[in-house]
């Protein structure tokens, strides 16, 4: 019996080690974007001005910026603008290639 064209792409996918180690990667960020309250490890948003520019040490594993901001945490909440930007963007490109096609195929 002859497989679909569904199975033969994902068995063809499957064997891309750099797609299926994205696929991977683009989870993880999405795991990241969705508890990122719960992994990070203070508040983004949360100053503390006696830490103002603190290189890498073992309570800020990235540092803290010129407002005694975590890094770490910042990177962690970024995770989930950096995730709605892509969906956004995707979402208004098919709908401009659905309104761009449909008129094309109209005419």
């Amino acid at each position: 019996m002859s497989k679909s064209l569904t199975q033969k792409s994902i068995q063809r996918l499957k064997k891309n080690k750099a797609a299926v180690w994205s696929g991977y990667f683009i989870l993880f960020m999405i795991v990241v974007a969705l508890i990122a309250p719960l992994i990070s490890p203070y508040e983004f948003d949360a100053q503390d001005v006696t830490k103002l520019q603190r290189p890498p040490n073992t309570q800020n594993w990235l540092g803290t910026d010129s407002l005694g901001r975590d890094i770490l945490s910042r990177v962690i909440y970024g995770t989930r603008v950096s995730m709605a930007v892509g969906v956004y963007t995707a979402v208004v490109s098919l709908l401009m290639g659905l309104v761009y096609g449909a008129v094309s195929g109209w005419f």
